[in-house]
């Protein structure tokens, strides 16, 4: 009977470390080698060992693959031009050793695409000025004065040139291709053949994010890049002199809807919708928030499995605004568009059905009355544009962070120590709010 029991104890025992969470050993773990932004063939003795590292990254939600944008070290600003935005395969992959009949895994991990911000940045001119000149030509005499009339003429019909100083560093990349949009948006707005409909092979489409505009760029299959929107100010010297532009500029990186739709945040409070197969805005909604309290955060929020009560109530796609403040909305779009041609059948914004203060919730279980930081105090949120400084618009950025899981249809805050300790003790210095 001892005997017995000795092994069916035993048997539980291996039973048990079968059942046990799996762990990642250290021989999967592999190191990316990151590209060089200067050829060693062209570049000055001592320049080719220069090294950079990753500034922004992001993970393809379906694919293995990751794009992220690289900074030199050595470089300090003085040549953003030669960042690089790279797209590169981590998959492994099998080798079939023919001596010995056995099988490695190799990790040449290719980089499918790769391009300069300076390459981009003429791209993009090149993209405005085509753009600007085909919405004018509707205007009468347009060529004349283009051609030598007047010089304030000239001077209207002109786009500034926008340069690598003006946008600086890519805060924000992701992908807009077919694959991982249906992993984030709505089910019914992404078609199956979307590369094929767009009359060439997309090997990529992302969309890059600066600090006051964003572009949304596809490599084709000849490794040629295209530009298929830019959303940002047409005319610089007019978007610093006018408030009413400045408030209308995003304040918020972009979330797709659809196929070509994306929804982002702006300075006035407000959320837009941009159609990228248009070029143009599609729609807009003012946000319960104010139009003193900007939009900072969108994410997607359609779960993966709904359940059945859910499946009765759900009614289309659903997205999460974050502003300022760190009050949360829950939107329930309700829009229907025709796949095979992109067309907008039905666009409709009804109220938000949820709505979530964060910073409360962060701080409220202790009893203590919630007090802004003064990155998020009202005076700060009424005075931001587009025109802030970048120092005042990175720490708005890392006050709070929010993520959405579609598994749980759960949502998460983040806030850094500043914005919690401030509440906990305004009075107290920052390493004892960091404590």
């Amino acid at each position: 009977a001892s005997t017995s029991e000795t092994n069916k104890s035993a048997h539980v025992m291996m039973a048990a470390e079968n059942k046990a969470t799996p762990t990642l050993e250290a021989k999967e773990w592999h190191l990316l080698p990151l590209p060089s932004a200067v050829s060693s063939s062209s570049a000055p003795v001592g320049e080719e060992q220069e090294q950079v590292e990753v500034g922004v990254v992001e993970i393809h939600p379906n694919n293995q693959k990751i794009v992220y944008a690289t900074r030199r070290r050595s470089d300090h600003g003085r040549d953003l031009g030669k960042e690089l935005i790279v797209v590169q395969d981590i998959t492994p992959r099998s080798h079939h050793d023919t001596t010995s009949s056995s099988t490695t895994t190799e990790r040449s991990n290719p980089i499918t695409c790769s391009f300069t911000l300076r390459e981009l940045i003429q791209h993009l001119n090149q993209f405005r000025e085509t753009e600007y000149l085909t919405s004018i030509s509707d205007i009468p005499n347009a060529e004349e004065i283009l051609q030598g009339g007047h010089m304030d003429a000239v001077t209207s019909l002109t786009v500034p040139l926008v340069s690598v100083q003006s946008l600086g560093a890519v805060q924000h990349v992701s992908f807009l291709d077919g694959d991982a949009l249906r992993y984030v948006v709505a089910p019914g707005l992404v078609g199956d053949d979307d590369d094929k409909r767009n009359g060439y092979l997309n090997r990529e489409r992302l969309l890059i994010g600066f600090r006051r505009c964003m572009v949304v760029v596809s490599i084709d299959c000849f490794n040629k890049l295209h530009i298929e929107a830019f959303i940002g100010p047409v005319n610089v010297d007019e978007y610093e002199n006018d408030t009413k532009i400045q408030k209308r500029q995003p304040s918020s990186f972009a979330i797709p809807i659809s196929e070509h739709i994306l929804a982002y945040g702006c300075y006035d409070g407000g959320i837009r919708f941009y159609d990228i197969q248009k070029r143009q805005q599609a729609k807009a909604c003012l946000g319960p928030n104010g139009r003193t309290n900007p939009i900072v955060k969108m994410v997607n929020a359609n779960p993966t499995v709904l359940q059945s009560s859910q499946q009765q109530s759900f009614r289309g796609p659903r997205i999460i605004s974050a502003c300022v403040s760190a009050n949360a909305y829950l939107w329930e779009l309700d829009i229907s568009i025709d796949l095979p041609t992109g067309e907008i059948n039905q666009f409709d914004i009804p109220p938000p059905v949820a709505c979530f203060d964060g910073m409360v919730a962060a701080v409220s279980a202790r009893g203590v009355p919630v007090t802004y930081p003064p990155p998020l105090s009202p005076t700060t949120r009424a005075s931001l544009s587009p025109c802030s400084s970048w120092d005042q618009t990175d720490l708005l950025q890392e006050q709070f962070r929010i993520s959405y899981d579609a598994h749980e249809d759960r949502l998460c805050f983040a806030f850094s120590p500043d914005a919690i300790g401030t509440s906990l003790n305004p009075h107290a210095t920052r390493q004892e709010r960091l404590n």
